[in-house]
C-alpha cells in the first residue's frame, strides 16, 4: 500500500508504511487456517433451536374489542367485568345515549374477563385512551393494567363537544393472570401523553 509520495532532490520516492505490511502478513497467515482454537470437526457448544411461541413481556394477553369517544358514563370508571351480566350492564350504560344500543361483542367468560376504562367527561374531541398492557406480580397475586390518556396539545384542532373516551379489551383468565383477577387483585396505572399536533 502506498501512503504518500514525496519529492526529494527532484525525484519521486514512494514511501511505504511498515505497519501495513505487518497486518497484511498476519491476515494471510490466519486466512490459511480452518479455525482458530478448535478443530474443524468439533460441533458447536451452543443450541440453534429457536422457540416459535410468541412471548409477551407481561405474560398477559389483551385484545381490544371496542373503543370510542362518546361513552355515556361521564364520571368515568375502571372495571374488570367477570361475567356476562356485569358486561351487559356496563355496555348498556356506556351506550345509553344512543337511540338503539348496539349488541356487545361476544366474549367467552369461561376463559376471559373484560377490562373497561372510561375516562369520563372531557371538554373536547381531542382526548382518547389506550390500554398499553398488563403485568402480573412475581408472586402471581396482582395484575396491573397500564393505560395512557392522550391529551391534545395547544396546537391541536379538536371538535368542541363534550366527550367521554373509553376502551374495552378482553384479558385471559388463565396463564400468568389466573390468580390475579379477584376483586382486589387488579390495579390500574394511568399515564398521560400530550399530542403536539405541530405537523
Amino acid at each position: 500500500m502506498l501512503d504518500a509520495q514525496l519529492q526529494r532532490d527532484g525525484r519521486w520516492i514512494l514511501v511505504q508504511r511498515p505497519a501495513v505490511f505487518a497486518v497484511a502478513l498476519l491476515l494471510v497467515a490466519i486466512g490459511g487456517c480452518d479455525s482458530v482454537g478448535s478443530d474443524a470437526d468439533d460441533s458447536p457448544n451452543y443450541t440453534t433451536e429457536v422457540a416459535t411461541q410468541t412471548l409477551k413481556a407481561d405474560g398477559v394477553d389483551l385484545d381490544q374489542i371496542d373503543k370510542g369517544q362518546y361513552g355515556n358514563i361521564v364520571d368515568g370508571t375502571r372495571a374488570v367485568l367477570r361475567n356476562q351480566t356485569e358486561y351487559e350492564e356496563l355496555w348498556a350504560d356506556l351506550h345509553a345515549d344512543k337511540s338503539t344500543v348496539p349488541a356487545p361483542p361476544s366474549v367467552d367468560f369461561g376463559s376471559k374477563v373484560v377490562v373497561a376504562i372510561v375516562l369520563g367527561e372531557r371538554p373536547n374531541g381531542g382526548y382518547s385512551v389506550e390500554i398499553d398492557g398488563a403485568q402480573v406480580s412475581e408472586d402471581g397475586d396482582q395484575t396491573r393494567i397500564q393505560f395512557t390518556e392522550k391529551v391534545p396539545g395547544q396546537q391541536c384542532a379538536a371538535t368542541q363537544v363534550l366527550t367521554s373516551p373509553y376502551v374495552l379489551a378482553t384479558m385471559d383468565r388463565g396463564g400468568a393472570a389466573a390468580a390475579a383477577i379477584g376483586d382486589d387483585a387488579i390495579t390500574f396505572e394511568h399515564s398521560e401523553q400530550t399530542r403536539s399536533c405541530t405537523n
